[in-house]
């Protein structure tokens, strides 16, 4: 929300959306996170958000941008873990990015999360809008594959492709080159809509269905035109908890007031307040 560059305040929130025969049926949002955090209690902030979601960090961090990060993933991974636990055997949970974790969530975290899904027959699927997967060091493996897809299918074809190996085999860390722990996901690149723009990187924790089923019911998802190609319960939950420009600009209202009445001079409040993408974005 704000980067002070010595301290940031960030808002954030998570939510879930259930979906049924293709009508939305429940909608929730938790209440709005508001959070300042400094240079200097970055590192704290982190080992105490990783301790009340009840593991240990695997490594240091002390930038307040990956803290960030970090709270926003932690809240996400706790509604997914509800919504494992509320559905019933043959449903599908959607997560909004992958399913491994970023470098500093520790995996001991999600793979429990990954085990619950296959213990109650749960469909685990994350759906990543901009992969970081590469083919060979630059390539970027989404686009490498549709391109390749097109030339083979022809231009309007829905198709998915596997990209790892076998389940339970241990997988290189993308971010530091060691060996990672065995996975229950798999790693899809997908087209769900014929006439969709884009291809998306899909990970998948199988409880019930074979890939085809998987991503047949995925495609079925995937055909509002609004959002063509992306399952629309994931474009709806992202409009439930997104920070409107309304919003974000009272945030910015009171906390510029909040600023002014601890004594800071109006001067400093502006360089404070001052952001670049806000003339950009106007």
């Amino acid at each position: 929300m704000l980067n002070g560059r010595s301290f940031w305040v960030i808002a954030y929130r998570a939510g879930t959306i259930w979906h049924r025969d293709r009508r939305t049926v429940e909608e929730q949002a938790a209440p709005l996170t508001i959070e300042a955090l400094t240079q200097t209690d970055a590192r704290s902030r982190y080992s105490r958000a990783l301790a009340d979601a009840g593991v240990a960090r695997e490594r240091e961090l002390a930038e307040l941008g990956g803290v960030v990060d970090v709270l926003r993933e932690l809240a996400e991974w706790r509604r997914a873990r509800e919504a494992i636990e509320r559905a019933a055997p043959g449903d599908v949970v959607l997560v909004d990015g992958s399913l491994h974790p970023g470098p500093f969530l520790p995996a001991a975290l999600v793979v429990p999360i990954h085990q619950l899904a296959l213990d109650r027959g749960i469909d685990l699927v994350g759906v990543t809008k901009a992969s970081k997967l590469r083919w060979g060091r630059y390539a970027p493996l989404v686009l490498r594959v549709r391109r390749r897809a097109e030339e083979e299918l022809g231009p309007n074809a829905r198709w998915f492709l596997r990209v790892t190996g076998d389940i339970g085999t241990p997988l290189v860390d993308p971010f530091t080159g060691e060996v990672a722990p065995p996975w229950h996901s798999e790693v899809y690149v997908a087209r769900l809509a014929s006439r969709g723009v884009y291809a998306f990187r899909v990970d998948a924790v199988r409880g019930r269905r074979e890939p085809t089923e998987l991503f047949a019911l995925l495609a079925g998802l995937s055909d509002d035109p609004a959002f063509l190609g992306y399952p629309y319960p994931l474009a709806r939950v992202h409009q439930v908890v997104s920070l409107s420009g309304h919003l974000l600009a009272d945030l910015r209202r009171d906390l510029r007031g909040a600023f002014l009445r601890e004594g800071l001079p109006e001067d400093d409040v502006d360089l404070v307040m001052r952001d670049f993408h806000l003339t950009l974005n106007a």
